[in-house]
Order: structure tokens, then sequence, then C-alpha cells
């Protein structure tokens, strides 16, 4: 049963259905309007030059692999992971970072009942791709448990995890690829202010 329910994706759906507002509860998803993201903000790849940017939606298209997005604050990391999820068909996870104090695979217990809440299983799920995972504000938590995320993260270097922080000097999961979100043009900051509508800024 559970090798179904780790490889076939409408059974393990079926399973964490009455679980999808907890696990994805911290990302306040009824509070996120379109009018609030910019989806053409720009991201490059570590050690890319401003000349390799294009935009976030084109750049990551989905949860897929290891990632590290990183800015400076204010700029977007989490309202697009906000867009990431409400797009992601895939089982999904949203922990903001000091929810892990304990560590990833406790603070996704923390949300499950059941079955489904059994540890040997969720790191099953968790290799094999099976169930996606977003961690965000990795520069708010103490290096104790930033360091619990890197461990996790290198653990389950199989995983589909993409991680959010301000730039700071930690030592970064050596199993994520780093992507740095520009700040946005003066263009950009136009076309932001001309196609939203003007309830959002009183």
């Amino acid at each position: 049963v559970n090798l179904l329910l780790t490889f076939v994706p409408y059974l393990r759906r079926i399973l964490f259905t009455p679980f999808k507002v907890s696990l994805l509860s911290d990302a306040a998803l009824d509070h996120a309007t379109a009018s609030q993201y910019f989806p053409n903000s720009l991201v490059r790849r570590e050690n890319q030059d401003q000349s390799t940017a294009r935009p976030i939606r084109e750049a990551i298209t989905e949860l897929k692999g290891q990632i590290i997005l990183i800015a400076d604050s204010g700029l977007g990391k989490t309202m697009f992971l906000k867009d990431l999820v409400s797009r992601n068909r895939h089982v999904t996870v949203f922990l903001p970072a000091w929810k892990c104090e304990d560590g990833v695979l406790e603070a996704i217990q923390a949300k499950l009942h059941g079955p489904a809440k059994d540890a040997d299983y969720l790191r099953t799920l968790i290799y094999a791709g099976a169930i996606d995972i977003c961690i965000d504000g990795v520069n708010e938590v103490s290096p104790d448990t930033r360091e619990k995320i890197r461990s996790f993260v290198e653990n389950f270097f199989k995983g589909n995890i993409i991680l959010t922080c301000q730039p700071i000097d930690w030592r970064s999961p050596s199993t994520t690829e780093s992507w740095y979100l520009e700040p946005l043009t003066e263009d950009q900051i136009e076309e932001f202010l001309i196609t939203r509508p003007l309830d959002i800024f009183s």
C-alpha cells in the first residue's frame, strides 16, 4: 500500500486531501492577491551576470529539484512562493523557517494525523519527490535552525525543495542551486504601478 501511495499521484492526493488546508495554512493563500504580485521580476543563477536574468515565472516554472531563492527584503520572495504553491498540482507543504526549529520533518508531521504522519513514510515520499516542500525566511532563524534545514535538504537530495533567504553568511545546502531575485527596474516599477488598482496602495 505504501508503495502505491508513494508512486501513484492520484492515490497520494486522496490520502493528503484532508490535510491540504493544514499543509498550506502558513502560506495564507486566501490573503494573497494577484494585484500584489509582479510575475515579471527578473532572476539569475549564481555566478551569472545581470544580462542573463529572465522573468522568474519563466526561470522557475515548477517546484522541481532544490533551489534557494535569494533576495533583499521586500523584493517578492514570499509572494513568488505563494504563487508557485497556488499553481502546483503536487502535494505541497509551506513552512515558515521558524517552524523548523525542531526539524523540518517534525514541522511537517505537526500538520498531519494518522498514517500520513508516519516518519518513515514521509521520508520515502520526500526522497521520491512525491511531496514538495517550501521553506520561507531561512535568514530569520537561528544558526542552529538553519543547520537543521541545511542538513535536511542535503539528506533528501532527491526531494523537491525550495528555500527563500536574504543574503546572509551561512553554509547553504550543497545540493541546491542558488537563484538571485533582482530589484525591479524603473520600467518594471512603472509597469507594476500602472497595471494595479489604486486601492492596493491605500
